[in-house]
This record gives C-alpha cells, structure tokens and sequence, in this order.
C-alpha cells in the first residue's frame, strides 16, 4: 500500500508580500524542510520500518507585529508508528499526536531572530510502505490558505527554497517533495553546517548575491554539482558580486553565485571564499549585506576581509551591512574567512597577543614567517590553498607565551610537491586550536 503522508501548515496573521527569489526571502514565511532519509522513498521503501521527519520552519519572522501564530496538521494513509509533534517555540493549544497549534502573545512573545527558525519537528514511523511515500503540502481549508501570504518548501532548506504555487481552492496540492515534479522541488535533503548569504547593493542597480557555506552531502572542495555558475552582469548600470574560481578550469565558466564545500570542522579548522564586486558606477557607494546561520557551534571568526582598505569586519550577528566606496577601475576584491576560535581571555595575558607576518609577500620560492606565540603550548602554522584545503603543516615544537620565531616555508605540501602560484592561506595554532593570527600569501611562479 502506497503511504501517504499530507502535512498543513497554516500561518496566521502574516500579510507579507508575495514568495520572492531563493536568496532574498519574504518575512513571516513557513517553510517545510524534509530529513535526508526523506529521500529514500523516491525510489522505494528499503526496510519494514521507515522514519519520517518534517521540520516546520518560519522565514525572518518580524513577530510579534507580523505573525499571530501557526498550527500543523498530519494525515498519513497507511500503518503509521508513534506520530508527534515537538514543539520548539511556543506551547501547544491543542495538543493532539497529528497536530498542534500555537498563539502568540504579542505583548510578551517573540521569536528569535535569524534568517530561518524552526518551530516544530514531526516524527513517525511507516510500516510495510512497500511503495514510495509522497510528502504534500496543501492548501489548508478557509480562511487559512498559503495564498494569503508566502509559503516556501524544500528538501535543502535554507539555500533551495521554493515558493508555494497558491492554488485559491482549499486541499488543492501546491507542493510536492520526493515523487515530485523535478520543476518543484530536487530531492536533495541536507541541512547546511554553515550558510553565509552576501547581497550588494548600491542603491540603484539591480542587486548581486551569492551564497558560501558547506554541507555534509554532495560538496567537494573543489568544483561540483552544487556550486552555481554566476550570470554575467548588465551591459550597464550594474553591480556584479561573484566567488571567483578560475583555478577550477571548467568548460562552462569561472565566476560562481553559490560555493558549497565539504562539512568541516569550525572549532578546528580554517576556510576562505574569494570574492569579487565589480560595478560601472563607481560614484555610488555599494552595501554588502552579510546574513549567517550556523548549525552546531558557532566559530571564534567569521570574517568579511577587505585587502584594499585594510578593514575586517567581523559578522558577529545573523545580519551585518558593511558599506564601502568602489575602487576607481570598478572592481574590488573581499574574502570571507571562517577563523578557528583562539585562546580564551584567561588562558591569554594581556601582552601576549597572537602574530604572524610573511616577508618577502608576494614570495618566490621561500616566504619567512613570524610568529608571537599567545599561550603556551606546542605550537605550529597550517598552510591551506584558496579551497581551504590543508597543503602544509610547520611544526614550531613547544613555544611560551608571548615567544617569538620564524620559520620558512619553501612553496612545497607535505609531501614534497611543489604547489601551484596563487593564494594561500597561512595560520598560527596552539594545541591545535586557533590563534586569530592569519596572513594571505601570494605565491608567484
């Protein structure tokens, strides 16, 4: 028997616009985000027993002025083990095993900020599906449909959100997830370990953004499937954000609207996304709007770099504007970095403060680097390429705080190789953890 699986999801008093493109979502929105073992009922059933889990998500709530509150509903056609509901924020009306339903105080209740937050997560078990299990959202019966305001689903949310197609009529179905139409919605389930979104905006030109982050599924450091081409710019009055790659050689292209690498680890490990802005009115100052959702903990650092103007702006909330004057020849460079944490203040004294210089910058063959160790600790500088990928450690062996040294480094990897020319990354560690010391390096050939 075919199970069927039909979740309503209603949003209450949220008049926001229309659904809008991927990137820049409307406010007060619900999305639907499917676990990826969702996607093994594309094709068939794989055991006696398989799990379902739905997460309800509300894009950008501006509660309490814009959203009143939300309920959800499960129907499933089939033998179904345990369904619940578990609430995240809110407490439940109507407390029931298939549904729930939540109203907000607006004197006393808010929701947190950020670009996603989820609300709820239905779980369940179907037994002897033996056939595919569709997952629908539908229309909900008057006076609550999706047409009154934006509604999203996805099995990649939050970068792949697809706006609800209103229908006008109550259970109509308007979106499906799996055994879908591949227009509608791709069954490739994984939730990002890290998402940064960056738009710029000068005010007058059409907007530009692209999207870093990486997930666990899919993404490979280098080129894949799930990194975007970019389009070209306007022929005039344009703005033009994109991640350069031309290192990846592919046919079809070198500037990219979306970077997804592999999942790693943001206690330990570093990572920077190029970036590069061009404009033809460089009479308008442009605004970067960096936003940011993390899944586990957040990084001591994540940094927007700015090279020309020798600024590093930190993103130290889910939202952060950074705006800048263009370069005269319209084109600018930035770097996203993603920093390990450093020490804390009480393993750090005062005049122990972390350093790393490079010189000669840019080098060919051998760069000397100094450092100023913060702590004490075995000490050693980690090398990763413009992918992020670790080419060469230096061991320093035992260092105390506020120790200074240099060591060079002879443009080879760990195993001898010489590397390519281009952009390297250089940074100082203690025990294996961050300092914050880190320092761009150009290699020429």
């Amino acid at each position: 028997m075919n199970a069927r699986l039909i979740l309503v999801a209603v949003l209450l008093l949220a008049l926001a616009p229309a659904a809008s493109a991927q990137i820049h979502l409307d406010p007060d929105g619900l999305g639907i985000y499917f676990d990826p073992y969702g996607a093994s009922y594309c094709d068939q059933t794989s055991a006696p027993f398989e799990g379902i889990t739905a997460y309800l998500l509300i894009v950008r709530p501006t509660s309490p002025s814009g959203v009143g509150g939300w309920e959800a509903l499960v129907n499933v056609a089939g033998s179904v083990v345990a369904p619940a509901w578990t609430l995240t924020e809110g407490v439940n009306e109507a407390p029931a095993g298939a549904g729930f339903r939540v109203e907000l105080d607006p004197l006393i209740s808010c929701l947190p900020r950020g670009p996603v937050v989820h609300l709820a997560t239905y779980t369940a078990f179907v037994m002897n599906a033996g056939a595919p299990v569709a997952f629908s959202i539908i229309d909900s019966p008057a006076p609550y449909w999706f047409s009154g305001g934006p509604g999203y689903v996805s099995c990649t949310l939050p970068y792949e959100l697809y706006p609800l197609t209103p229908t006008f009529a109550p259970s109509a179905e308007v979106a499906w997830v799996n055994d879908c139409p591949d227009d509608i919605v791709h069954p490739a389930p994984v939730y990002p370990q890290l998402l940064v979104e960056i738009a710029a905006d000068n005010g007058q030109s059409a907007q530009s953004a692209v999207t870093c982050g990486s997930r666990a599924v899919y993404p490979e450091d280098g080129w894949d499937e799930s990194d975007t081409l970019a389009d070209p710019p306007p022929p005039a009055d344009f703005v033009h954000l994109v991640i350069p790659h031309p290192e990846w050689a592919i046919p079809e292209g070198q500037d990219f609207a979306a970077d997804w690498r592999a999942d790693f680890d943001l206690q330990a490990e570093f990572r920077e996304w190029p970036l590069r802005l061009t404009t033809d009115r460089t009479d308008l100052p442009v605004t970067l709007t960096l936003e940011t959702a993390v899944r586990e903990a957040w990084p001591a650092e994540i940094l927007l770099l700015d090279p020309l103007r020798g600024e590093a702006v930190p993103l130290n909330d889910w939202r952060v504007t950074y705006t800048f004057t263009p370069d005269a020849d319209g084109e600018d460079e930035f770097f996203l970095v993603v920093n390990p944490p450093s020490a804390s203040a009480a393993e750090t004294s005062p005049d122990a403060i972390a350093e790393l210089t490079a010189y000669p910058n840019p080098f060919n063959p051998t760069v000397e680097l100094a450092f100023t160790a913060p702590r004490r600790g075995r000490a050693e500088v980690r090398i990763h390429d413009a992918r992020g990928r670790l080419v060469r450690r230096l061991d320093l062996g035992a260092v105390g705080s506020g120790e200074r040294g240099t060591i060079t480094w002879n443009g080879r990897d760990d195993a001898g190789r010489e590397v390519g020319a281009g952009a390297y990354v250089a940074g100082l560690l203690v025990d294996g953890r961050g300092t914050g010391a880190v320092r761009r390096l150009a290699l020429i050939r």
